[in-house]
């Protein structure tokens, strides 16, 4: 039943318009609009009589052979860059679109107080992504869209990426697919590590966290609350600040 729901409401989410109250859309994706109308791209000032405005995301597929529900779930929920998790018995979804941080971290709720930073492979950063599609405006047939970083490629020389985009028949969604795929690869290069308490327990797959290393700062900017008092609004702080903080900002997390 749950893959069912998640099926209906990701389909309904694919084709409804912005202004869609399914629970899927209300509940879930509450930031821009997935299907805003964005320019088509250089398609649009190469050929006449087509649309000038499409939908950021589309899906044109026809599943002709039985296969694994959830893996089928999840490459239609990769056409707008997402991905579905099963959970405590339900199927929840996420994607890769900007959000609010939910939990931050410090030196003063992670395992020794330490964090340990390394960055990708140098050959894991593609400088080139081809695309396979079918595109609509000329019969459905098998087109590729070539999309290249130029400064990348000076510094890491050529390593292509190829990449089937299911369900995906407009060349100006496969070029922002491309574009996509070489901005992530060569921007989110750093991964952290750490070892958390049962503040970890509440993350799920896409959250967003803080992160407040006094190693990387001259500075000390997060640390643990070790009383609260609600009559006189005031909190007590497992250390003293030695800085002067009158009109900044502080994030509390408490029950």
């Amino acid at each position: 039943d749950n893959l069912q729901n998640a099926y209906f409401y990701l389909l309904n989410y694919l084709t409804d318009q912005q202004n869609s109250t399914s629970e899927f859309v209300t509940s879930f994706m509450a930031g821009e609009p997935l299907d805003a109308a964005i320019t088509q791209g250089s398609a649009a000032t190469q050929f006449h009589g087509l649309p000038l405005l499409e939908s950021r995301f589309s899906c044109n597929i026809y599943l002709d052979q039985k296969q694994n529900a959830f893996n089928a779930l999840n490459d239609i929920a990769a056409i707008f860059r997402g991905m579905l998790y099963w959970s405590s018995g339900y199927i929840f979804a996420s994607n890769d679109q900007a959000k609010e941080a939910v939990m931050l971290f410090t030196n003063a709720n992670v395992a020794n107080g330490s964090f340990v930073y390394s960055g990708s492979s140098l050959n894991s950063r593609s400088t080139v992504v081809t695309v396979r599609f079918n595109d609509r405006d000329d019969s459905y047939k098998p087109k590729v869209e070539f999309v290249e970083d130029s400064a990348g490629i000076r510094e890491f020389g050529i390593v292509e990426k190829e990449v089937i985009a299911l369900g995906v028949t407009s060349r100006g969604q496969a070029n922002r697919l491309a574009k996509w795929m070489l901005y992530t690869n060569q921007t989110e290069t750093d991964t952290i590590q750490f070892t958390t308490g049962q503040e970890g327990s509440y993350l799920k797959p896409g959250d967003v966290v803080k992160v407040q290393d006094k190693l990387k700062t001259s500075k000390r900017y997060g640390g643990r609350i070790s009383d609260i008092d609600y009559a006189v609004n005031s909190i007590t702080l497992d250390e003293g600040i030695e800085q002067n903080i009158v009109g900044q900002k502080i994030t509390v997390i408490v029950p």
